[in-house]
């Protein structure tokens, strides 16, 4: 048998199946449901592909605009919390123990949303040690971290459960822990 643009197939069906396909074709083309022109993909794309980049830029931009708001949202109500609960709260303890002759500070980094206690050992019995109570923001909870002498613990809270009784107790069991190993026989 002769081939043809369709497989392997007798003339006669070859001509008859044209006939069929070029008919439907000018059904759909008087109905416009397809244009008389075809066009390439690379056509296509010229034509569609600014529009639709524009949609999804549209869209990326919407969603970083979220983000961000988010993200700021969060950044100030950790800001409150410092302000008006850690910071404050710590401050007291710290002056305290700057008057008993000891070293502590409070470091606040709000690039990298924390906050911190440090206890700097200052003689020969704590070795120059550095203990550091830490309260920084991870997504919408506050994490808690205590570190002495290499050891490390850390705990999660919601945002709402840092109270200024919250952090005194962190800060004075924190200040504890520092010195109980030099007081302890």
């Amino acid at each position: 048998g002769a081939y043809s643009p369709l497989g392997k197939l007798p003339p006669l069906c070859y001509i008859i199946s044209v006939c069929i396909i070029d008919s439907h074709l000018a059904q759909l083309k008087r109905h416009n449901i397809i244009s008389v022109y075809f066009f390439s993909m690379s056509d296509i794309e010229k034509e569609l592909d600014p529009i639709l980049e524009d949609l999804n830029r549209s869209v990326e931009a919407e969603e970083a605009k979220q983000l961000r708001e988010t993200f700021i949202a969060r950044h100030e109500r950790f800001k409150t919390l410092v302000s008006d609960v850690i910071n404050p709260t710590m401050s007291e303890y710290a002056r305290y123990l700057n008057e008993r002759g000891q070293t502590a500070r409070i470091n606040i980094h709000w690039r990298f949303f924390d906050i911190t206690f440090e206890i700097h050992g200052n003689d020969s019995r704590t070795h120059g040690y550095i203990g550091i109570l830490e309260f920084s923001q991870v997504s919408d909870r506050i994490k808690v971290v205590e570190q002495i002498r290499g050891d490390s613990i850390d705990k999660i809270y919601n945002e709402d459960e840092v109270t200024t009784e919250l952090v005194k107790n962190r800060v004075v069991n924190f200040i504890k822990d520092f010195y109980k190993i030099y007081v302890e026989k």
